[in-house]
């Protein structure tokens, strides 16, 4: 029967300072680009007048026909420095490269990229990053914004089980 050795992880004092100043560098980072990218694109946004967006899109309160630039390439911004993060502060910079994956290889960074980036951002109907035009088709003037907007029943949000 092997013994148990004590702790396996080589937790040092440096290791906690490379802990905390990588991740106060990632922040500092990530503030500055979100703020950029939001400052520079926030202009860009594409009203689609498509109903099918818009139903798509509708949540309770949120009900847009807008495709947001600026959300997109923050969402995508983010989830490369997010994964940089990982192979440089969690990892401890071992691959010696931020971009390359388990085998040694820039296909998962490209693949994030190109596939896997646009791809989550539109099934998962991003709504955590609000764009100027996401409540539309609630703030807008005029007759069209008040035919969106529903009387809120309550009988129709009881649960049947109850």
């Amino acid at each position: 029967m092997p013994t148990h050795t004590g702790w396996p992880y080589a937790y040092t004092w440096q290791y906690f300072v490379w802990i905390l100043c990588g991740t106060s560098l990632y922040l500092f980072v990530s503030f500055r680009l979100m703020t950029t990218i939001n400052s520079h694109f926030s202009a860009y946004e594409y009203n689609t007048h498509s109903k099918e967006v818009e139903s798509l899109y509708y949540r309770v309160l949120y009900n847009t026909e807008y495709f947001s630039t600026s959300k997109f390439l923050t969402y995508c911004a983010m989830n490369l420095l997010g994964f940089t993060f990982v192979q440089c502060v969690t990892l401890k910079y071992e691959r010696k490269s931020p971009i390359l994956d388990q085998h040694f290889s820039k296909a998962s960074f490209i693949k994030t990229i190109l596939f896997v980036n646009p791809a989550i951002f539109l099934i998962s109907l991003n709504m955590n990053l609000r764009g100027k035009n996401d409540l539309d088709g609630y703030c807008g003037s005029g007759p069209v914004a008040a035919q969106k907007v529903e009387a809120l029943k309550l009988e129709n949000m009881r649960d049947p089980m109850m």
